[in-house]
């Protein structure tokens, strides 16, 4: 008996995280709300936090109207809209 009443609350609690965790991604399941311009300004803010002190960052930023309108149109067509990578060598002692 204490095998399937132990069951029984673990799948009671497993269905209260999934409720919760889609309640909270439900905000985040609206495409037209992240192609925005308003909520793809707002994610570049947050995403420069700590790290505004960076050439890229600076040079994305100093470009950022077309930037934004250019990830949005991307965004738009299903292409992606990584900017790549730079590969480095680091030599430490």
């Amino acid at each position: 008996m204490s095998d399937k009443r132990h069951t029984a609350r673990d799948a009671r609690r497993r269905q209260r995280r999934s409720e919760k965790r889609d309640a909270k991604l439900k905000a985040f399941d609206d495409f037209n709300q992240v192609v925005n311009p308003d909520n793809l300004c707002t994610a570049f803010k947050k995403s420069r936090r700590e790290v505004s002190w960076k050439e890229s960052v600076q040079r994305y930023e100093a470009n950022l109207l077309p930037n934004i309108l250019d990830a949005r149109k991307k965004l738009l067509a299903g292409e992606s809209v990584q900017k790549g990578f730079k590969e480095f060598t680091l030599n430490e002692r």
